[in-house]
């Protein structure tokens, strides 16, 4: 079996136009590669414009790569320290491996397969944010989701990583918050099917517009083991109680229902070794922990992912024969307030001086919470 091998690069851009934007970005990325995934990040300032901005990237990306598009999806996150973000992920072992590109309502996605092993890489599933309430969004983005489960044959228990975008997270419609209504939808559409292998790794992180958006990666194979990981430091998210879940209880689930995500994914093959870190903040047990200094949360959260990332805690969670060099190969910061940025990226950047990061202003999906870091991980 041949395991697809990547690699990531973030670009930055500062053009004066959203065109010529997206024109110098899409310059930047690199032609004699192959990348399978490309992920934006900009500042519409309505859904209006947001849906226009994404119609331009799309017409640019097959523009330019034709039949051949990656799986592609735009992010209402304001990049912090640019104008927009692109974030490409590279297959560097491409003439290896059947790499098939189909689309799914008019949204790109990557199949890549070899002798045991198939991942489906997918971006930009997402509803009309100018006509459907948040519920309905949730409802009508999973229907999109269960579609593209049945024509690639595989199941929901079979996402490894998902990002799951949710305008203004933590805004209210009645008594209904977005994000726990976000929850009650995927806890009824993941309830079709057993997790054998535990849920996915996943970030449920705000954005400014654009509605309920989803990213996401599937592998299944032989050859492929898949672990969950959780780690001693906080509650599984999946195990929340009550107290920790707002608003008001699903009429049909009768209760709140808990984030159905781990805090880690680990897909180890033979020659092959990384984990997908979920979005992970200053949390411990279930509780936020109770700081207005970003760099006390930042650094909570940095020991929370080393642990989780660590060889003791994935050889306690059943991986076996982890290496223990730990290399962070991508990271994303998603921070509440701009006033933060330069202490946040002067401490990030002492701590893994090596690694891609990008930083973005987002809602958190707690109040308190003034930072998110999720990101990649190889061991070698």
């Amino acid at each position: 079996m041949t395991k697809p091998v990547y690699s990531y690069k973030i670009y930055k851009s500062t053009e004066e136009t959203f065109v010529q934007t997206i024109d110098a970005l899409l310059g930047l990325v690199e032609s004699e590669r192959k990348p399978v995934r490309f992920v934006f990040f900009g500042n519409p300032v309505s859904n209006k414009e947001y849906v226009s901005q994404k119609e331009l990237i799309e017409e640019k990306v097959v523009e330019k790569y034709g039949s051949l598009c990656p799986a592609c999806s735009f992010v209402a996150q304001p990049p912090m320290d640019a104008r927009v973000v692109l974030e490409v992920t590279y297959i560097d072992n491409p003439e290896s491996l059947s790499i098939s590109h189909k689309e799914l309502d008019g949204s790109p996605y990557v199949v890549v397969e070899s002798e045991g092993y198939k991942e489906v890489i997918v971006g930009g599933i997402s509803d009309d944010p100018l006509e459907h309430t948040i519920r309905e969004q949730c409802k009508n983005v999973f229907v999109k989701v269960g579609k593209l489960l049945v024509r690639e044959n595989v199941k929901a228990s079979d996402i490894v990583r998902q990002w799951n975008y949710i305008e203004r997270i933590t805004d209210f419609d009645g008594d209904y918050q977005h994000y726990q209504c976000f929850n009650d939808v995927r806890t009824y559409f993941y309830s079709r099917y057993e997790w054998k292998n535990g849920y996915p790794a996943a970030t449920g992180i705000g954005v400014s517009f654009g509605g309920i958006y989803l990213d996401f990666n599937i592998i299944v194979g032989s050859a492929v083991d898949l672990v969950p990981l959780d780690n001693k430091l906080q509650v599984p998210a999946h195990d929340y109680s009550q107290r920790v879940l707002l608003g008001v209880e699903d009429k049909y689930l009768k209760e709140k229902t808990t984030p159905k995500f781990e805090r880690g994914k680990a897909v180890f093959t033979e020659d092959f070794k990384m984990s997908y870190i979920s979005g992970t903040a200053a949390i411990r047990g279930e509780l936020s922990q109770v700081s207005d200094d970003v760099l006390v949360q930042t650094r909570t959260t940095l020991h929370n992912i080393a642990y989780l990332v660590s060889q003791e805690n994935l050889l306690n969670s059943g991986v076996k024969s982890c290496p223990e060099k730990v290399n962070y190969l991508m990271l994303r910061a998603y921070i509440k307030h701009t006033s933060d940025l330069d202490a946040v990226k002067k401490y990030m950047e002492n701590y893994c001086p090596l690694t891609e990061i990008s930083y973005l202003y987002a809602d958190v999906c707690r109040e308190e919470l003034l930072i998110e870091i999720e990101g990649i991980v190889a061991y070698n």
